[in-house]
């Protein structure tokens, strides 16, 4: 039994049914009432009485969870002296390049700290940064018919997503030397004529197949966005990239806007579900979703926290 088994507890008593708590925590079914019957081995009583409309608590159940909302307030009134000094910003991303500017902007405005982070990383991988307090903000992106499937994704790793900015549309990428670089827009069969080159990640075929491209008989998977601006500017490679915001990610990249596509990329920011975010934290998050909007810079002017 861990501090997350004590919340999903805690769900299951509010909503009165294991179904409800399931779906409200992104969880199966099985998975949860899995978690209540070891929970009540390991205590040695049961905890809930299981009726035709739902669940209900035990007497015993009963004094068993206010000593457990007690725990879960004092976890809270504990976190809550983080803020009394300055948390470094750690930051973990799946999308790099305009999540990075944001964080070094932060920074450049207000200051930082020796524990302040930014990595890039597939999205499994910021998922399991956070679960291992590695990280304490993550950014993920998704299609909308993956949304649910990444909601689910995160809940495994008790992590919660919150979405920012829907829809984003894709633009080609390429050296301004390039042969479609005077196109107003590019096709998805345009795409199939030329070497095409892709940051592998979770949704990454998905994503393909749905452009049409997934077949590419020229395409080359690169781990790290780096690799995949380097052969853009180095040679005839495409790649397709969501701008967030109105500047261009990198000035020596021609930027072309990918026609006939019926959706954009979602964004969302992911943090652990027992996770209190700072005041540092609040203002980032705030200015990660004002410069995407505007696209220039809208740090809060307030005092530095």
């Amino acid at each position: 039994m861990n501090l997350n088994h004590l919340q999903y507890l805690a769900v299951v008593e509010k909503s009165g049914s294991i179904n409800r708590a399931a779906r409200e925590l992104f969880v199966s079914q099985p998975y949860l009432s899995g978690v209540i019957r070891s929970i009540e081995e390991e205590m040695g009583f049961q905890i809930f009485r299981r009726t035709t409309t739902g669940v209900a608590l035990t007497e015993t159940g009963n004094e068993f969870m206010e000593r457990a909302h007690r725990i879960l307030r004092e976890m809270n009134e504990m976190r809550k002296l983080q803020d009394h000094r300055i948390r470094g910003l750690r930051v973990v991303s799946q999308y790099s390049p305009f999540f990075m500017r944001c964080f070094l902007e932060m920074r450049d405005k207000y200051g930082g700290t020796d524990e302040d982070s930014f990595q890039e990383m597939s999205s499994e991988e910021c998922f399991r940064a956070l679960e291992a307090q590695n990280a304490n903000i993550a950014f993920v992106a998704y299609i909308d018919s993956a949304k649910s499937r990444y909601q689910s994704h995160a809940a495994s790793f008790h992590c919660c997503l919150k979405e920012i900015f829907s829809n984003v549309p894709f633009q080609v990428i390429m050296r301004p030397e390039h042969p479609l670089a005077d196109r107003a827009e590019i096709t998805s069969e345009e795409l199939m004529k030329f070497p095409f080159v892709f940051y592998n990640d979770v949704s990454a075929v998905a994503l393909l197949k749905r452009i049409g491209i997934s077949g590419h008989p020229q395409i080359v998977w690169v781990s790290d966005r780096g690799s995949c601006f380097d052969m853009v500017q180095g040679g005839d490679y495409l790649s397709l990239i969501a701008v967030v915001g109105k500047q261009p990610v990198k000035r020596e990249v021609h930027y072309v806007p990918l026609a006939d596509t019926l959706q954009g990329l979602n964004f969302a920011y992911s943090v652990r579900k027992d996770y209190l975010i700072s005041r540092r934290e609040k203002v980032f998050l705030e200015f990660v979703q004002k410069t995407g909007v505007t696209g220039q810079t809208m740090i809060p002017e307030r005092q530095r926290t």
